[in-house]
Protein backbone atom coordinates (compact mmCIF):
# COMPACT_ATOMS: atom_id res chain seq x y z
CA UNK A 1 0.00 0.00 0.00
CA UNK A 2 2.81 2.08 0.94
CA UNK A 3 4.63 2.02 -2.40
CA UNK A 4 1.03 2.46 -4.45
CA UNK A 5 -0.07 5.78 -2.35
CA UNK A 6 3.93 6.83 -3.46
CA UNK A 7 3.74 6.51 -6.86
CA UNK A 8 1.68 5.82 -10.04
CA UNK A 9 1.25 2.89 -12.06
CA UNK A 10 3.92 1.90 -13.35
CA UNK A 11 3.04 2.15 -16.89
CA UNK A 12 2.53 6.02 -16.14
CA UNK A 13 5.91 6.47 -14.71
CA UNK A 14 7.41 4.73 -17.99
CA UNK A 15 5.13 6.94 -20.20
CA UNK A 16 5.84 10.15 -18.02
CA UNK A 17 7.62 12.87 -20.12
CA UNK A 18 8.48 15.00 -16.92
CA UNK A 19 9.72 13.34 -14.22
CA UNK A 20 9.16 16.51 -12.07
CA UNK A 21 5.03 16.33 -12.70
CA UNK A 22 4.83 13.05 -11.10
CA UNK A 23 3.12 12.74 -8.15
CA UNK A 24 5.33 11.75 -5.19
CA UNK A 25 4.35 11.58 -1.40
CA UNK A 26 6.35 13.52 0.72
CA UNK A 27 6.81 10.34 3.52
CA UNK A 28 7.12 6.96 2.01
CA UNK A 29 7.62 3.60 3.46
CA UNK A 30 8.43 0.65 1.35
CA UNK A 31 8.11 -2.81 3.01
CA UNK A 32 10.47 -5.61 2.10
CA UNK A 33 13.53 -6.37 1.32
CA UNK A 34 14.51 -6.99 -2.05
CA UNK A 35 16.27 -5.52 -4.83
CA UNK A 36 12.83 -4.37 -6.02
CA UNK A 37 12.08 -2.48 -2.83
CA UNK A 38 15.67 -0.86 -2.96
CA UNK A 39 15.19 0.54 -6.61
CA UNK A 40 11.26 1.66 -5.64
CA UNK A 41 12.70 3.55 -2.65
CA UNK A 42 15.81 5.04 -4.46
CA UNK A 43 13.52 6.10 -7.09
CA UNK A 44 10.94 8.07 -4.68
CA UNK A 45 13.87 9.87 -3.26
CA UNK A 46 14.89 10.90 -6.64
CA UNK A 47 11.85 12.18 -7.77
CA UNK A 48 11.75 14.28 -4.86
CA UNK A 49 10.23 12.62 -1.53
CA UNK A 50 11.31 13.83 1.78
CA UNK A 51 12.14 10.70 3.72
CA UNK A 52 11.91 7.62 2.71
CA UNK A 53 12.35 4.34 4.69
CA UNK A 54 12.25 0.85 3.81
CA UNK A 55 10.95 -1.58 6.54
CA UNK A 56 12.06 -5.01 6.43
CA UNK A 57 10.88 -7.57 9.20
CA UNK A 58 13.74 -9.87 9.89
CA UNK A 59 17.36 -8.78 10.24
CA UNK A 60 19.97 -7.04 7.32
CA UNK A 61 21.46 -10.51 6.63
CA UNK A 62 18.18 -12.16 5.53
CA UNK A 63 17.40 -9.28 3.51
CA UNK A 64 17.34 -11.01 -0.01
CA UNK A 65 18.32 -7.48 -1.70
CA UNK A 66 22.65 -7.62 -2.18
CA UNK A 67 25.33 -5.23 -0.51
CA UNK A 68 25.63 -3.21 -2.55
CA UNK A 69 21.68 -2.69 -3.91
CA UNK A 70 21.87 -1.78 0.35
CA UNK A 71 24.64 0.89 -0.03
CA UNK A 72 23.01 1.93 -3.34
CA UNK A 73 20.23 2.93 -0.91
CA UNK A 74 21.89 4.32 1.99
CA UNK A 75 23.89 6.58 -0.97
CA UNK A 76 20.97 8.00 -1.72
CA UNK A 77 19.55 8.89 1.37
CA UNK A 78 17.09 5.83 2.13
CA UNK A 79 17.06 4.90 5.68
CA UNK A 80 16.85 0.98 6.18
CA UNK A 81 15.01 -0.26 9.19
CA UNK A 82 15.38 -4.19 10.09
CA UNK A 83 14.39 -6.18 13.36
CA UNK A 84 17.80 -7.74 15.02
CA UNK A 85 16.84 -10.66 17.16
CA UNK A 86 18.28 -9.93 20.42
CA UNK A 87 16.13 -13.09 21.96
CA UNK A 88 15.08 -16.95 21.37
CA UNK A 89 12.47 -16.47 23.96
CA UNK A 90 8.93 -18.01 22.73
CA UNK A 91 6.75 -15.61 20.50
CA UNK A 92 4.28 -16.63 23.47
CA UNK A 93 5.11 -14.59 26.36
CA UNK A 94 4.75 -13.01 29.59
CA UNK A 95 4.91 -9.15 30.68
CA UNK A 96 7.37 -10.71 33.22
CA UNK A 97 9.49 -11.95 30.79
CA UNK A 98 9.35 -8.47 28.59
CA UNK A 99 10.51 -6.52 31.55
CA UNK A 100 13.32 -9.44 31.98
CA UNK A 101 14.00 -8.75 28.06
CA UNK A 102 14.20 -5.30 28.97
CA UNK A 103 16.45 -5.28 31.64
CA UNK A 104 19.29 -8.39 29.80
CA UNK A 105 19.19 -5.97 26.95
CA UNK A 106 18.52 -2.56 28.33
CA UNK A 107 20.03 -0.57 25.29
CA UNK A 108 18.64 -2.86 22.56
CA UNK A 109 14.94 -4.30 23.77
CA UNK A 110 13.77 -0.57 21.82
CA UNK A 111 10.26 -1.87 20.80
CA UNK A 112 7.39 -4.43 21.70
CA UNK A 113 5.18 -5.08 18.94
CA UNK A 114 2.08 -7.13 20.28
CA UNK A 115 0.18 -8.95 20.01
CA UNK A 116 0.23 -12.02 17.43
CA UNK A 117 -2.62 -14.62 16.60
CA UNK A 118 -3.74 -17.13 18.90
CA UNK A 119 -3.50 -20.86 18.82
CA UNK A 120 -6.80 -21.68 18.41
CA UNK A 121 -9.23 -24.72 17.04
CA UNK A 122 -12.20 -22.76 15.30
CA UNK A 123 -14.79 -25.36 15.34
CA UNK A 124 -15.29 -29.52 14.57
CA UNK A 125 -16.99 -31.18 11.16
CA UNK A 126 -19.47 -33.38 13.38
CA UNK A 127 -19.99 -35.39 10.42
CA UNK A 128 -15.95 -35.95 9.53
CA UNK A 129 -14.86 -35.60 13.01
CA UNK A 130 -12.24 -33.56 11.91
CA UNK A 131 -11.51 -29.50 12.48
CA UNK A 132 -12.39 -26.31 9.94
CA UNK A 133 -10.57 -26.57 7.58
CA UNK A 134 -9.04 -29.97 7.03
CA UNK A 135 -6.03 -31.02 4.81
CA UNK A 136 -6.38 -34.88 3.99
CA UNK A 137 -8.82 -35.23 6.72
CA UNK A 138 -6.65 -34.18 9.49
CA UNK A 139 -6.22 -30.65 11.27
CA UNK A 140 -4.25 -28.66 13.23
CA UNK A 141 -4.63 -25.67 15.40
CA UNK A 142 -4.44 -21.99 13.36
CA UNK A 143 -4.00 -18.65 14.18
CA UNK A 144 -7.16 -16.92 16.03
CA UNK A 145 -7.64 -13.21 15.23
CA UNK A 146 -9.53 -10.27 13.70
CA UNK A 147 -11.84 -8.68 16.05
CA UNK A 148 -12.36 -11.00 18.70
CA UNK A 149 -8.91 -10.58 20.44
CA UNK A 150 -8.79 -6.92 20.14
CA UNK A 151 -9.42 -6.98 24.33
CA UNK A 152 -6.78 -9.36 25.27
CA UNK A 153 -4.71 -7.18 22.85
CA UNK A 154 -5.64 -4.10 24.57
CA UNK A 155 -5.11 -5.77 28.07
CA UNK A 156 -1.77 -6.34 27.60
CA UNK A 157 -0.91 -3.08 26.19
CA UNK A 158 -1.93 -1.14 28.65
CA UNK A 159 -0.46 -3.58 31.16
CA UNK A 160 3.01 -2.86 29.68
CA UNK A 161 1.81 0.58 29.03
CA UNK A 162 1.49 0.89 33.09
CA UNK A 163 4.59 -1.27 34.15
CA UNK A 164 7.27 0.28 35.88
CA UNK A 165 9.69 -1.97 34.25
CA UNK A 166 8.29 -1.39 31.01
CA UNK A 167 6.58 2.18 30.69
CA UNK A 168 7.50 4.14 28.09
CA UNK A 169 8.67 0.85 25.90
CA UNK A 170 7.78 1.79 22.79
CA UNK A 171 4.51 -0.30 21.90
CA UNK A 172 2.82 -0.98 18.13
CA UNK A 173 -0.23 -2.84 18.77
CA UNK A 174 -2.06 -5.46 16.63
CA UNK A 175 -5.18 -7.37 16.99
CA UNK A 176 -8.58 -6.65 16.15
CA UNK A 177 -7.74 -3.08 14.78
CA UNK A 178 -10.45 -2.43 12.29
CA UNK A 179 -11.91 1.09 13.35
CA UNK A 180 -10.44 4.46 13.39
CA UNK A 181 -11.86 4.00 16.97
CA UNK A 182 -9.93 1.05 17.92
CA UNK A 183 -6.79 2.88 16.73
CA UNK A 184 -7.46 5.21 19.12
CA UNK A 185 -8.33 3.03 22.39
CA UNK A 186 -4.93 1.35 21.36
CA UNK A 187 -2.97 4.55 21.27
CA UNK A 188 -4.91 5.58 24.96
CA UNK A 189 -3.44 2.81 26.41
CA UNK A 190 0.19 3.32 25.46
CA UNK A 191 0.39 2.14 21.76
CA UNK A 192 2.86 4.80 19.65
CA UNK A 193 1.26 3.12 16.09
CA UNK A 194 -1.13 0.39 15.38
CA UNK A 195 -1.20 -2.34 12.94
CA UNK A 196 -3.77 -3.82 10.34
CA UNK A 197 -4.01 -7.14 9.10
CA UNK A 198 -7.14 -9.03 9.28
CA UNK A 199 -9.49 -5.83 8.50
CA UNK A 200 -7.26 -5.11 5.57
CA UNK A 201 -7.72 -8.84 4.16
CA UNK A 202 -11.77 -8.73 4.74
CA UNK A 203 -12.07 -4.84 3.51
CA UNK A 204 -9.15 -4.18 1.36
CA UNK A 205 -6.61 -1.52 1.68
CA UNK A 206 -8.87 1.24 1.47
CA UNK A 207 -10.16 0.85 5.07
CA UNK A 208 -6.70 2.61 6.06
CA UNK A 209 -7.90 5.32 4.45
CA UNK A 210 -11.40 5.23 6.21
CA UNK A 211 -9.42 4.97 10.01
CA UNK A 212 -7.36 7.91 8.97
CA UNK A 213 -10.27 10.39 8.11
CA UNK A 214 -12.07 9.14 11.21
CA UNK A 215 -9.49 9.57 13.52
CA UNK A 216 -8.53 13.00 12.12
CA UNK A 217 -12.03 13.50 12.61
CA UNK A 218 -12.09 12.46 16.10
CA UNK A 219 -9.07 14.55 16.95
CA UNK A 220 -10.36 17.80 15.76
CA UNK A 221 -13.58 17.49 17.59
CA UNK A 222 -11.18 16.40 20.92
CA UNK A 223 -8.88 19.63 20.35
CA UNK A 224 -6.12 16.57 19.86
CA UNK A 225 -3.57 18.64 17.56
CA UNK A 226 -1.44 15.59 17.36
CA UNK A 227 -1.46 11.88 18.65
CA UNK A 228 1.16 12.90 20.92
CA UNK A 229 -1.31 14.70 22.58
CA UNK A 230 -3.73 11.44 23.74
CA UNK A 231 -1.07 8.77 23.73
CA UNK A 232 -1.21 6.55 26.66
CA UNK A 233 -3.82 9.12 28.65
CA UNK A 234 -6.25 6.36 29.69
CA UNK A 235 -2.74 4.61 30.86
CA UNK A 236 -3.14 6.95 34.56
CA UNK A 237 -6.47 5.34 34.99
CA UNK A 238 -5.91 1.32 34.64
CA UNK A 239 -5.53 0.04 37.93
CA UNK A 240 -5.51 -3.58 40.05
CA UNK A 241 -8.89 -5.15 40.83
CA UNK A 242 -8.33 -4.49 44.47
CA UNK A 243 -7.66 -1.10 44.01
CA UNK A 244 -10.73 -0.27 42.96
CA UNK A 245 -13.64 1.50 45.23
CA UNK A 246 -15.59 -1.07 46.69
CA UNK A 247 -18.47 1.53 47.80
CA UNK A 248 -18.64 3.05 44.48
CA UNK A 249 -22.19 1.96 43.37
CA UNK A 250 -24.84 2.11 40.08
CA UNK A 251 -27.70 0.53 39.27
CA UNK A 252 -29.33 -0.12 35.72
CA UNK A 253 -31.85 2.40 34.31
CA UNK A 254 -34.33 1.46 31.77
CA UNK A 255 -35.25 3.70 29.10
CA UNK A 256 -38.76 2.90 28.29
CA UNK A 257 -39.16 5.06 24.97
CA UNK A 258 -35.71 3.11 23.32
CA UNK A 259 -37.04 -0.70 25.15
CA UNK A 260 -38.24 -3.26 22.57
CA UNK A 261 -39.35 -5.10 25.24
CA UNK A 262 -37.47 -8.29 24.34
CA UNK A 263 -36.81 -9.50 27.81
CA UNK A 264 -33.23 -10.24 27.04
CA UNK A 265 -32.32 -8.11 30.41
CA UNK A 266 -35.17 -10.06 32.72
CA UNK A 267 -34.02 -13.68 31.57
CA UNK A 268 -30.29 -13.23 32.51
CA UNK A 269 -30.61 -11.22 35.54
CA UNK A 270 -33.46 -13.75 36.55
CA UNK A 271 -31.75 -16.79 36.00
CA UNK A 272 -27.88 -15.93 36.47
CA UNK A 273 -27.73 -12.56 38.32
CA UNK A 274 -29.74 -11.07 41.41
CA UNK A 275 -33.38 -10.48 40.11
CA UNK A 276 -33.54 -7.19 40.30
CA UNK A 277 -35.47 -6.65 37.01
CA UNK A 278 -39.43 -6.78 37.14
CA UNK A 279 -41.97 -8.06 34.13
CA UNK A 280 -44.69 -6.47 34.54
CA UNK A 281 -47.79 -6.92 31.91
CA UNK A 282 -49.16 -3.88 29.88
CA UNK A 283 -53.06 -3.54 30.60
CA UNK A 284 -54.51 -4.18 27.27
CA UNK A 285 -51.54 -5.07 25.61
CA UNK A 286 -49.39 -8.86 24.68
CA UNK A 287 -46.27 -6.79 25.65
CA UNK A 288 -44.33 -6.28 29.28
CA UNK A 289 -42.71 -3.85 30.80
CA UNK A 290 -39.17 -4.15 32.32
CA UNK A 291 -38.25 -2.20 34.88
CA UNK A 292 -35.06 -2.36 37.55
CA UNK A 293 -35.82 -3.11 41.20
CA UNK A 294 -33.25 -0.40 42.70
CA UNK A 295 -32.69 -2.05 46.32
CA UNK A 296 -32.29 -5.45 44.11
CA UNK A 297 -29.63 -4.13 41.74
CA UNK A 298 -25.75 -4.92 42.30
CA UNK A 299 -24.65 -2.92 39.27
CA UNK A 300 -22.84 -6.06 37.51
CA UNK A 301 -24.38 -4.08 34.40
CA UNK A 302 -24.99 -7.85 32.97
CA UNK A 303 -28.39 -6.43 31.72
CA UNK A 304 -26.22 -3.84 29.67
CA UNK A 305 -24.34 -6.19 27.94
CA UNK A 306 -27.41 -8.82 26.84
CA UNK A 307 -29.70 -5.57 25.86
CA UNK A 308 -29.57 -5.31 21.73
CA UNK A 309 -30.63 -1.83 21.76
CA UNK A 310 -27.87 1.00 22.15
CA UNK A 311 -27.98 2.97 25.00
CA UNK A 312 -31.29 1.67 26.24
CA UNK A 313 -29.52 0.51 29.57
CA UNK A 314 -27.44 3.24 31.14
CA UNK A 315 -25.48 2.33 34.65
CA UNK A 316 -26.05 5.14 37.07
CA UNK A 317 -23.92 6.17 39.82
CA UNK A 318 -26.01 6.44 43.00
CA UNK A 319 -24.26 8.32 45.88
CA UNK A 320 -23.56 6.26 48.66
CA UNK A 321 -21.47 8.78 51.22
CA UNK A 322 -19.55 6.67 52.24
CA UNK A 323 -15.81 7.09 52.14
CA UNK A 324 -12.89 5.23 49.55
CA UNK A 325 -12.47 1.73 50.63
CA UNK A 326 -10.44 -0.90 48.75
CA UNK A 327 -9.77 -4.64 49.04
CA UNK A 328 -6.77 -4.38 50.83
CA UNK A 329 -8.17 -2.34 53.20
CA UNK A 330 -11.16 -4.17 53.59
CA UNK A 331 -11.94 -6.11 57.19
CA UNK A 332 -12.56 -9.22 55.52
CA UNK A 333 -9.20 -9.26 53.87
CA UNK A 334 -6.71 -10.96 56.23
CA UNK A 335 -3.77 -10.30 53.45
CA UNK A 336 -4.41 -6.96 54.17
CA UNK A 337 -1.46 -4.65 52.42
CA UNK A 338 -2.59 -1.31 54.10
CA UNK A 339 -3.12 2.07 53.37
CA UNK A 340 -2.21 2.89 49.77
CA UNK A 341 -0.30 6.04 48.57
CA UNK A 342 -1.75 8.88 46.56
CA UNK A 343 -0.52 7.46 43.52
CA UNK A 344 -2.20 4.14 43.82
CA UNK A 345 -5.00 5.25 44.47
Amino acid sequence: MAVEDALPAISSLRQCHDLSQLPVGRRIVVIGGGNTAIDIACQCKRLGAEDVTIAYRRGREQMSATGHEQAFARDNGVRILTIELITDRPLQVSLDEIRQTKKDWPDRALLVSLINTINSITGIDLDRMVGYHAVNDKFTSGGYCGEAVKPIALNMVGQIARSPDTAGLPISAIGGISTWRDAAEFMALGAGTVQVCTAAMLNGFKIVQDMIDGLSRWMDRKHYPTLDSFQGAAVPNLTDWKYLNLNYKTIAHIDQDSCIQCGRCYAACEDAAHQAIAMTPIKQSTQHRFGVIEEACVGCNLCQITCPVDNCISMVRQQTGKPYLNWTQHPNNRGQEGNLSTEQT
